[in-house]
């Protein structure tokens, strides 16, 4: 560390030596009242320092307040000092001691200059701030190194939680703590493990073949969890636009429900069979139950026309009958035949067609299909007709 060194011929404090005394009352500020004495000046008029070329003028919020900014004032002032000359070790002149006070004073605040109140030796004041602020430093050096420990990263913005770390290193420095880079990056790292997990192993594993200053260790942080921030933001503005949506499909289901419901009461039925079309004739109005054109007689599925019959086909365990069916239209669709009475037949196609009506969200009235000697069959079946067809408009 720079530290200053007194000449030889230099008392511990100018304004107790020999020369203010031998003046007494006659130097410059003492007793206005008296009439100066004509008699040269007895001060050394050299110097080593350049001080024509110091123009140190910092800003009024960069001088010296105490402990909080002694480090950070103590180095500007020493690189000042070298612009002009002074080197460690270096024995400075007694003009040079009164021109570095001067400077002393103008760049410290009243609190601070409180302290070296009188003094006239610039190496004697640094002395006294360095004695006076080390002791306070150790102190206060323990209380900010507890601070940066507790400082964790919550998952909000991650520029301003670097801002709030690199500000606790910086404020343990400014108090006499010493911090290296690969202290300071472990530091942050161990910091936002909890909520940065995955960037914490990434940055890790990437440290064995790779060295990080820590200012790349931040900026790496910061986008890395900004485009992870700009992601949940773009999440969060679909879910709030699709929750419109959401909400609107639901009251359209509700409203279905409501029509399906009033349908089965008896309303609006001849309305909702407009829509609704007969499976043998291809007619609008009516289901196959009630076509004009059906047969009276006993229903015998296997006749279906435009069926070929394929008696090598083995229907599913699930359904039971003599036929497997494939029709010539669509060679993609299984309709599994089984013998049943023509009643029960058409209930069960009524049902279907209703059912079909419903997916494709039309209001239709709700209809059960009869009951049979093997209602299972009928179930089976129907769940396999509208399965098979993925558009929703099968036929049986």
């Amino acid at each position: 560390m720079l530290t200053f060194q007194d000449s030889d011929d230099e008392p511990d404090d100018i304004g107790n030596s020999s020369y203010s005394q031998e003046k007494g009352s006659s130097i410059l500020g003492l007793n206005w009242d008296k009439k100066a004495i004509n008699k040269s000046s007895q001060l050394d008029k050299s110097t080593i320092l350049d001080w024509d070329s110091f123009k140190w003028k910092p800003h009024p919020s960069s001088y010296l307040k105490g402990i909080s900014n002694w480090s950070a004032y103590k180095d500007a002032l020493l690189l000042q000092l070298e612009c002009v000359g002074y080197e460690a070790g270096i024995k400075l002149t007694r003009l040079d001691e009164l021109k570095l006070a001067a400077v002393i004073q103008r760049t410290t605040m009243p609190e601070a200059g409180a302290l070296v109140s009188g003094m006239k030796s610039g190496t004697n004041m640094m002395r006294l701030f360095e004695a006076t602020y080390q002791q306070i430093g150790e102190v206060q050096q323990e209380s900010l190194w507890e601070a940066i420990l507790a400082v964790k990263y919550t998952g909000a913005c991650p520029v301003e939680y670097v801002t709030k770390f690199k500000t606790s290193v910086r404020s343990y420095k400014n108090a006499g703590g010493e911090l290296g880079p690969k202290q300071i990056s472990t530091l942050f790292k161990q910091s936002v493990k909890e909520k940065a997990g995955r960037w914490h192993g990434i940055v890790t594993a990437l440290a064995r073949f790779q060295s990080w200053s820590t200012e790349q260790l931040y900026q790496d942080f910061v986008s890395h969890h900004f485009e992870r921030i700009g992601r949940q933001e773009r999440r969060d503005k679909n879910a709030s636009f699709k929750e419109p949506i959401k909400k609107s499909l639901n009251n359209a289901q509700d409203s279905n429900l409501n029509s399906d419901s009033t349908s089965k009461k008896g309303f609006s039925a001849s309305k909702s069979n407009k829509k609704v079309r007969c499976y043998k004739c291809k007619e609008m109005g009516h289901f196959s139950s009630n076509c004009p054109k059906r047969s009276k007689k006993g229903v015998n599925v296997t006749q279906n026309s435009g069926a070929v019959l394929v008696k090598d086909l083995d229907p599913p365990q699930a359904l039971t009958g003599e036929y497997c069916t494939i029709p010539e239209e669509e060679a993609n669709s299984y309709n599994y035949m089984h013998q049943v009475d023509h009643r029960v037949y058409d209930s069960m196609v009524t049902f279907v067609e209703s059912e079909l009506a419903r997916r494709r969200g039309e209001s239709v009235p709700i209809i059960e299909p009869l009951e049979s000697e093997n209602p299972g069959a009928e179930i089976k079946f129907t769940q396999q007709v509208l399965s098979a067809r993925s558009d929703g408009t099968a036929e049986i």
